[in-house]
């Protein structure tokens, strides 16, 4: 399943990947979990959310996180949604 998904999100054109958005998200996500010590399951049985969900967002792959998803992430990081996206949407 996870192939399945990063074919969904795989471009050939990398210049395009990341943005200032994805990689402001990549990195505040990424920086905040290493700081608490975590790993990806971690933060995974934390938020509720799946391993290949935190993996593409902190790898860039999915620019369009929900609100729900955002809110999930940052109380698992006990952080807010405003620190780790920077109030993108």
């Amino acid at each position: 399943m996870n192939l399945c998904l990063f074919s969904i999100y795989h471009t050939n054109d990398n210049s395009n990947i990341f943005n200032s958005k994805g990689e402001k998200m990549r990195n505040e996500i990424r920086e905040r979990r290493r700081s608490l010590g975590f790993r990806m399951i971690d933060l995974s049985l934390r938020s509720g959310l799946g391993v290949s969900t935190i993996w593409l967002i902190e790898q860039g792959y999915d620019k369009r996180v929900s609100p729900e998803t955002k809110k999930k992430i940052a109380g698992a990081l006990d952080s807010t949604v405003e620190e780790l996206f920077g109030g993108f949407e």
